[in-house]
């Protein structure tokens, strides 16, 4: 099967849909798949041609064509991916929604001149956004063979704003190997508490910073790491310190993807205190693959991944107190929060498998490309 893959962004950078995306590619590839890969440059200065472990990636300028409203840059984006889509002669187009590069626009404008059935991969809520027959994000809902949705948050919000889609949807969860170091103990005479990711507002750092200061007195040897850049840095420096807690808080900065589990290894707790509706939280699963208990916000496909009581504990969004309970409920009860790691760990291995995430798509690309060669 040949499969032309669509993503905003790709390896080397670094964020859920590249992560996954990483992993898929590779798996699928040992299922006998061809990919041809096309991507944007992201915020790395990357080659417009380039090789992923045998899979040839191709990147264009497609954020700030668009942005700029660059006409002849976009016509040239264009000409170049129909050039290439004619020589690859896919069976199947999976595009992936979600993400700073706006693929799915560059997809409808390539698919015309020999449609190609494709599958759409969703990562982001579409919640309230439009899909009247005058936008991108309806042509697309209604002209693809399959949707697919990273949690069923996602799903039912796709459902939502088209019902039409129910018989042609399906939700296949996000699926990472496991690293190859063993979890270290959970230390609760030096608690460090771990938020990691891109900074960014709508990641609710803040709120962890909050939660914090308002147990700082009760627990003088507790830490926390806030690991991870992004814009809101210099705000969340400037926080700690109007707070006071600037000696207890670490900020890593920017941390190599090989050196996540182990800098999850270091903590007791992994804090994800988002206030927008995730699609997944890829740190979450992370977070339990090294058997960390986990305090999220319930919010969207963060409520599929942590199981409140079981494997972390879920709070209330935009509430540092909340928050801030919820850490201390885990400090104060050491047993039951190595229960909820070890219930995590296990529910990461057996559920949200590699296997199961390739096979799952191995077959919807079965079904799609034998249905499509049945009807010509």
């Amino acid at each position: 099967m040949k499969i032309l893959y669509w993503t905003p962004l790709f390896w080397p950078e670094i964020g859920g849909i590249e992560i996954a995306s990483a992993g898929l590619l590779q798996g699928l590839s040992k299922k006998k798949c061809e990919f041809m890969i096309l991507t944007s440059h992201g915020r790395k200065k990357l080659k417009d041609e380039s090789n992923y472990k045998g899979i040839p990636v191709h990147r264009f300028p497609i954020a700030s064509a668009l942005l700029k409203r660059d006409l002849s840059q976009i016509k040239h984006i264009i000409h170049k991916a129909i050039d290439i889509k004619d020589r690859f002669m896919p069976d199947l187009v999976h595009v992936n929604f979600g993400g700073p590069a706006p693929v799915s626009y560059m997809h409808m404008k390539t698919n015309s001149t020999a449609q190609t059935p494709y599958i759409l991969s969703l990562h982001n809520s579409v919640k309230g956004m439009d899909c009247g027959r005058d936008t991108i994000l309806g042509e697309m809902f209604r002209s693809c063979s399959w949707i697919t949705a990273c949690s069923e948050a996602m799903t039912q919000d796709a459902r939502q704003i088209m019902p039409d889609i129910s018989d042609r949807s399906s939700t296949v969860y996000y699926g990472l190997e496991m690293p190859e170091i063993n979890p270290a103990p959970l230390s609760f005479t030096k608690p460090r508490i771990l938020c990691i990711g891109r900074l960014v507002e709508e990641k609710g750092f803040d709120l962890a910073l909050k939660a914090f200061s308002l147990i700082k007195d009760r627990r003088p040897e507790i830490r926390m790491t806030i690991a991870g850049d992004g814009p809101s840095l210099p705000s969340l420096k400037k926080q700690a310190s109007r707070l006071g807690i600037s000696s207890r808080i670490e900020f890593t900065g920017s941390i190599p993807r090989r050196s996540v589990p182990h800098l999850i290894n270091q903590a007791t707790i992994v804090s994800v205190p988002s206030r927008w509706r995730e699609a997944f939280g890829l740190v979450a699963l992370e977070a339990a693959q090294m058997g960390r208990p986990v305090i999220a916000a319930g919010v969207g496909g963060l409520k599929e991944v942590v199981i409140n009581e079981e494997t972390g504990l879920l709070v209330e969004k935009e509430n540092p107190k909340a928050l801030a309970e919820a850490i201390m409920y885990l400090l104060e009860n050491p047993e039951e929060a190595r229960q909820m790691g070890l219930a995590s760990r296990r529910k990461a291995q057996n559920f949200f498998s590699p296997n199961r995430y390739v096979q799952s798509f191995l077959e919807i690309y079965e079904k799609i490309i034998t249905k499509n060669k049945k009807a010509q």
